[in-house]
């Protein structure tokens, strides 16, 4: 079970690593001049953040199921 957890979060981590790396380009091409453009990417960029956590989090829980299998 736990090798599946870590490929399923390796892989959605990478997806996220390219949304971030995406949105951040397109608040610089973008977003220069347009502060509510702006406005738009931080909160994109926040909410990639907050899955990556998530996704760590995930991945915690699992290893700890794995030690107290009760």
């Amino acid at each position: 079970m736990r090798i599946l957890l870590d490929i399923l979060v390796h892989d959605v981590q990478n997806y996220n690593q390219i949304a971030l790396v995406t949105a951040e380009s397109i608040g610089e091409f973008e977003g220069e001049n347009n502060p509510d453009f702006q406005v738009l990417v931080k909160q994109l960029i926040s909410a990639i953040n907050g899955s990556s956590l998530l996704l760590e989090r995930a991945r915690k829980l699992g290893y700890a199921s794995d030690k107290n299998p009760n």
